[in-house]
């Protein structure tokens, strides 16, 4: 029979806090209302950390424990249990980088992929003889392979360049060179071309390939923050957030200024010069697209109009900003100073 243990087991069951010291806060405090879950950590006890002892146990637990703390990785790396050669890896990245960014790009287990990573901190590797890790690129794990990319050494980067798994590449494409950016531009997942996209070294050329090559929002979002756009972004997304960046850019505001989305038409008002354009949203349907243009705006006459709109709140600020003007002109009047 199967007790709620069983996943905890699974997920936390390797690690044993105490004698490792391992640095495991995440682990423990995603379930601290869970009374079972530190004794979990003791079904792998390893004592003293006999290394040598252990990494011949039959329990594939206490064998992850030893590559944990980088023991015997040469051998675990040809483990027959992938979870144990995913922490030979894990290993290594983990002794070697300085650290991410405020978006880590890979957490927990395959279901709980965070897919943004722009503000990766390269790690600074000195790695030695990792000619076991040369070895695990072929690993018919994914997770391995992809932690492997992840590392960024260029000889494993060409090796996985034509991965199968849309992730292996995903970390290809978010640590290649301008070379390994050019194979992948193409790319038939829009995960791959977002990671380009994300890639400082990206050229504007191969920017404007990923534009043409895809029709994801969150695609084109990242390529807006790039300084890359394209009308047809805003024309054929339905996606809020591609429209109210390109106006807050100055975009597309007389196509913005039509979407059927207020706040869309909203962002035009505060951002938008283009008088014209602020006269027709000064009679849009919803009042606080006519508030916007009040607050934005100096021109007299849409001010004059908005007065008398039946919206109280619109019908006050234009008040006060016709006011305002009006004290403003009364102190800009030069004194006659004869």
């Amino acid at each position: 029979q199967v007790d709620d243990t069983d996943e905890y087991k699974e997920e936390f069951g390797w690690f044993n806090s105490v004698k490792l010291k391992f640095y495991l806060d995440v682990h423990i405090y995603t379930r601290p209302q869970d009374s079972k879950l530190n004794d979990l950590f003791y079904d792998c006890d390893i004592g003293d950390a006999d290394y040598s002892y252990h990494v011949k146990s039959n329990d594939w637990r206490v064998r992850a424990l030893v590559a944990m703390n980088g023991a015997y990785l040469p051998r675990l790396a040809r483990d027959p249990d992938a979870r144990v050669r995913r922490e030979v890896v894990d290993w290594v990245t983990r002794r070697h980088e300085k650290g991410y960014g405020d978006d880590d790009f890979y957490q927990g287990y395959p279901k709980q992929r965070a897919l943004m990573f722009k503000r990766f901190i390269p790690l600074s590797l000195n790695l030695g003889d990792i000619s076991y890790i040369d070895a695990m690129v072929t690993d018919e794990d994914e997770w391995v392979r992809y932690s492997i990319a992840r590392l960024g050494i260029t000889r494993h980067i060409e090796a996985l360049i034509d991965d199968p798994s849309d992730y292996v590449r995903m970390a290809v494409a978010h640590n290649g060179q301008e070379h390994h950016l050019q194979h992948l531009i193409n790319d038939p997942s829009w995960k791959v071309l977002k990671l380009i996209a994300c890639n400082q070294n990206a050229t504007l050329e191969q920017l404007h390939t990923v534009a043409h090559n895809t029709k994801q929002s969150v695609v084109f979002i990242d390529l807006i923050h790039r300084g890359v756009f394209f009308d047809f972004f805003v024309e054929n997304s339905k996606n809020s957030r591609v429209k109210t960046l390109a106006a807050r850019l100055g975009h597309c505001h007389e196509y913005l200024s039509r979407d059927k989305d207020y706040f869309v038409r909203l962002v035009v008002a505060r951002h938008t010069t283009d008088i014209s354009i602020l006269n027709r949203l000064a009679n849009d349907e919803d009042y606080s697209v006519r508030a916007s243009v009040v607050e934005h705006t100096t021109d007299i006459d849409i001010l004059n109009r908005l007065v008398n709109d039946k919206a109280g709140t619109v019908s006050s600020a234009a008040k006060s900003s016709l006011a305002h003007l009006a004290n403003r002109s009364d102190t800009s009047t030069p004194v006659d100073a004869s």
